[in-house]
């Protein structure tokens, strides 16, 4: 059996009749992610560390172009991490 998962609902195929098969997924307790909304300073610098890269990609701040990258991935890493963390 195969499975695929999208949006809390699970689809198998059922090799026996050739077609997906839906299930829907209850998720309780231990098992739900639980997001907590960062703080403004959290957000605010997973913003301009994000921005800083790009603008370093496209060549605004040229002195930033060969850490664009790790710019922006860190930008999206302090934003990930102020919604996985609580308090931060």
């Amino acid at each position: 059996m195969f499975f695929l998962s999208c949006n809390n609902e699970t689809y198998h195929y059922n090799m026996w009749c050739m077609q997906w098969v839906w299930e829907p997924i209850i998720i309780k307790g231990e098992y739900q992610m639980k997001l907590t909304p960062p703080k403004a300073l959290t957000f605010w610098l997973g913003v301009i560390v994000g921005l800083l890269g790009l603008l370093g990609k496209i060549g605004v701040i040229a002195a930033l172009a060969g850490f664009a990258f790790w710019l922006a991935f860190a930008g999206f890493a302090i934003l990930a991490l102020g919604l996985l963390v609580k308090g931060i």
